[in-house]
């Protein structure tokens, strides 16, 4: 069901922005500005001089002449130290249904799930509206009376699954 896997992603979507505290940009993982400046200086030297000044117009640059990158293991001490960030609640079936956020979660679990409870889909309601339509449009199964069978056999042919018993 498309529904219940679109709500799920946006659940566990929030639950990471909650759990993770991650940079909003992949290179600063990397220490990009750090590797610019050192590129900057020195490969400036090699060719006609250091550009470092002329590269600070475009972005800024740090490191100078080193390259000292902790990005990567500043953030694994902060998880390793800290653990989990609390915040991100479970959310029930019930929740995803009715779109109202499971209670406990923190402000970046909040906003993601609000975004989620808003945004429209192929010009249609929020993901969780979607899930609710979807789920109240699938037929109502049959229910069958087993009350007067007497073995197995009787509740397979009563079901339907079998024409006659033995």
């Amino acid at each position: 069901m498309t529904a219940k896997a679109a709500a799920q992603v946006v659940y566990d979507a929030a639950v990471t922005d909650e759990l993770i505290n991650k940079p909003d940009s992949v290179l600063t993982l990397t220490c990009f500005s750090d590797a610019a400046g050192v590129s900057a200086k020195n490969g400036g030297a090699i060719f006609s001089g250091d550009f470092t000044t002329q590269l600070q117009t475009i972005m800024p640059v740090t490191g100078g002449g080193s390259y000292n990158c902790t990005a990567i293991g500043t953030l694994e001490d902060e998880i390793l130290n800290h653990g989990v960030d609390t915040g991100a609640p479970f959310a029930t079936f019930n929740d995803l249904m009715s779109g109202k956020a499971p209670s406990g979660g923190g402000s970046d679990f909040t906003a993601g799930w609000k975004a989620a409870s808003t945004a429209s889909i192929n010009g249609t309601q929020g993901v969780f509206q979607n899930l609710n339509t979807a789920v109240n449009a699938l037929p109502k199964p049959t229910t069958f009376d087993f009350s007067q069978d007497k073995s197995s056999c009787d509740v397979l042919k009563t079901a339907g699954i079998v024409q006659s018993c033995p």
